[in-house]
């Protein structure tokens, strides 16, 4: 029986001042906000199913503080804080058989946040697709 859902994820990660010793020097790296809609949906007959998934996600970090100064870097020939955003798509399907999953999406997920195709962004890395492959096992 095929089954679709909407949904939206908030993810926040707020970290926390650290001191590092040798340089007499304390460190923060920014905070991360990341939410996203995301439909999804399965359609099979037990034991198979096939399942898929899109989100659309917007990454918004801030600059990393040192000395409680906001990071900068000379970009165009002025200095910016190295905040950054992103808006990306996630696209993911995958089989499931029994207890066994195997799934393909184009995103990835790190510690911080998950980033899929990059769409717009200030401040990122040059423009790759994320390739995640994962099994699962359910009991």
């Amino acid at each position: 029986m095929p089954a679709f859902g909407v949904g939206l994820r908030l993810n926040t990660v707020i970290h926390l001042e650290r001191d590092l010793e040798k340089n007499n020097e304390s460190v923060k790296s920014g905070t991360v906000i990341d939410p996203a809609l995301f439909v999804f949906g399965e359609i099979g007959l037990n034991p198979i199913a096939v399942f898929y998934g899109l989100d659309l996600g917007f990454l918004f970090r801030t600059a990393d503080e040192k000395n409680d100064e906001p990071v900068t870097a000379t970009i165009d020939g002025k200095d910016e804080e190295l905040d950054h955003y992103l808006l990306h798509l996630g696209l993911h399907v995958g089989v499931r058989y029994g207890a066994h999953s195997l799934k393909v999406a184009l995103s990835m997920e790190d510690e911080d946040a998950t980033t899929g195709i990059p769409l717009i962004g200030k401040a990122i890395r040059a423009a790759t697709v994320p390739v995640t492959i994962s099994y699962g096992f359910r009991m």
